[in-house]
């Protein structure tokens, strides 16, 4: 009996786990992995990667203007724009701390539309999701908190970033790394954090 039936224990009417293996092979699973879910948060991460495809593509650059005066593509990515978390209320100069924020990766699609006249939500099928097969996957609403997908896409999605297919591992890699060292910020429900470390769009651990 695989360990991950102890899910089915857990106080939730629907839970499934997928078990990805460092070649992205599916060693194990459970639960409904064809039912769709919404992401909230998550989201962002599949947003990250289209902006990836993005900029692998030239269609925006990391020096793009875009967001508060001062502040770039760059600051965006790396939630060090001075966004609130959810408004356009600014809580700090450009580059100074680090501010989680919905608002800001929102800012991001409006300016991927602007320069290629896509919604983020067809960008992200036509450069992330139909390349990889995620066929139950879409952005409905905000880029950084509105998708829907299945365990079963994800574990596609997880496969690629373990082993990346769609952008090149140079890309992933600087989208890994520490940008805007140093700096500290606040993770709405974990508090202030010193340091608070992001790549872009992808928070950095360890």
């Amino acid at each position: 009996m695989s360990i991950l039936t102890q899910i089915d224990q857990w106080p939730s009417d629907n839970a499934v786990s997928v078990v990805v293996n460092g070649n992205g092979a599916i060693v194990d699973q459970h639960g409904d992995t064809a039912r769709v879910y919404p992401l909230a948060s998550v989201t962002k991460l599949l947003s990250a990667y289209t902006f990836l495809v993005a900029l692998e593509e030239e269609a925006i650059t990391l020096e793009d203007p875009a967001g508060p005066e001062g502040s770039t593509v760059h600051h965006l990515l790396a939630h060090t724009a001075g966004y609130d978390f959810d408004s356009e209320t600014i809580r700090f100069a450009v580059g100074t701390k680090r501010g989680y924020s919905n608002y800001g990766f929102e800012k991001l699609a409006e300016h991927l539309e602007q320069q290629t006249g896509i919604s983020m939500a067809q960008y992200a099928q036509e450069a992330v999701f139909a390349p990889l097969g995620m066929a139950d996957t879409e952005i409905a609403g905000s880029c950084a908190k509105d998708g829907r997908s299945t365990a079963a896409d994800l574990a596609k999605f997880a496969a690629e970033l373990l082993n990346p297919t769609i952008v090149a591992q140079e890309t992933l890699s600087e989208a890994t790394r520490v940008h805007f060292e140093n700096l500290a910020g606040i993770l709405p429900g974990y508090g202030r954090q010193n340091p608070n470390d992001w790549g872009l769009g992808f928070e950095i651990r360890s």
